[in-house]
C-alpha cells in the first residue's frame, strides 16, 4: 500500500486550516509530518488518521459533559 505524500498547502488544505497553523502544530509534533531536507512533508493517511482521533476525542468529551440548568 502507498501513501500519497502532500506539501504544506495541500495538507493545511485538507485539514481546512491556514498553513502557518499547521506548521506551528507540526514543529510541536501535534499534526504528524517530517522536515524532509527545506521542505515540510505530511503523509495524507496520517493526516486523515489524526482527525479520525480528533473527531473521536471530541465526540467523548461531549458525551462526557452534564448538562447544566
Amino acid at each position: 500500500m502507498t501513501s500519497r505524500t502532500l506539501n504544506v498547502g495541500e495538507a493545511a488544505s485538507l485539514l481546512h486550516i491556514h498553513p502557518q497553523t499547521l506548521m506551528t502544530r507540526a514543529r510541536s509534533g501535534l499534526i504528524p509530518g517530517c522536515k524532509v531536507g527545506r521542505s515540510w512533508v505530511f503523509v495524507e493517511s496520517l493526516l486523515i488518521e489524526y482527525l479520525v482521533t480528533q473527531s473521536t476525542l471530541r465526540v467523548s468529551v461531549a458525551g462526557t459533559q452534564e448538562e447544566t440548568e
